[in-house]
């Protein structure tokens, strides 16, 4: 059976470490499944989770505003992912993080390319 992420409702990342827990941490390309909605308290989360001063690299591909399944994944069943415009993702993150390096990398994808951010608690 095909789950409708469309539906689900993602209420926190419930990150079983206590405030401060962390000196760094890394996410690449998960949160791009997180609903454009819910992403801010995953932020939240990981910002408790972090030291104060701690770094957050968060990587996801991006560049363009999409949000749903996305029928040119070539992954059966299709995938549900969130995509960001470069000014939309940082207006997102400086709500939680310092940002201390923005910078796009191009992969040859003539819609997407990588956004790889150095945030700091």
């Amino acid at each position: 059976m095909r789950k409708d992420f469309r539906q689900s409702r993602w209420t926190r990342s419930d990150l079983q470490f206590p405030d401060g827990h962390f000196d760094g941490v890394w996410t690449i390309n998960c949160l791009l499944h997180v609903p454009k909605r819910d992403l801010p308290g995953v932020l939240a989360e990981v910002r408790r989770v972090l030291k104060p001063g701690g770094l957050f690299y968060f990587g996801v591909y991006g560049g363009m505003d999409f949000e749903g399944v996305w029928e040119a994944d070539r992954y059966d069943p299709k995938r549900f992912f969130s995509f960001h415009t470069d000014a939309a993702i940082q207006e997102t993150v400086r709500r939680f993080f310092t940002l201390e390096s923005f910078r796009t990398i191009d992969y040859g994808n003539e819609i997407l390319h990588f956004q790889a951010m150095v945030l700091r608690r």
